[in-house]
């Protein structure tokens, strides 16, 4: 289930990043991580799922924050081309 429970989030984060509503790249790409994603997400809830008392949804937290942190990374260190160009 925790899984599932990610999906709106991940939602309504890539639909508020979009260019024709807030035109936040930050937003749409974290949203867009989990999307990318999906199948580890799953395999990681199923691993959750099958755990003893449940143990493991510190495991699928420090997943999705991994992800969402790389694709934000990746937004804010992308360089113009005109600083590229020299």
């Amino acid at each position: 289930m925790l899984p599932i429970a990610v999906l709106p989030v991940a939602g309504l984060l890539l639909r508020l990043g979009q260019p024709d509503l807030l035109n936040i790249p930050v937003m749409a790409h974290a949203g867009q991580a989990i999307f990318s994603n999906l199948g580890l997400l799953f395999a990681v809830g199923v691993a959750i799922g099958l755990a003893r008392d449940n143990h493991g949804a510190a495991g699928l937290a420090a997943v999705v924050a991994y992800l969402v942190t790389l694709k934000g990374a990746a937004v804010f260190l992308t360089a113009p081309a005109s600083v590229l160009a020299g």
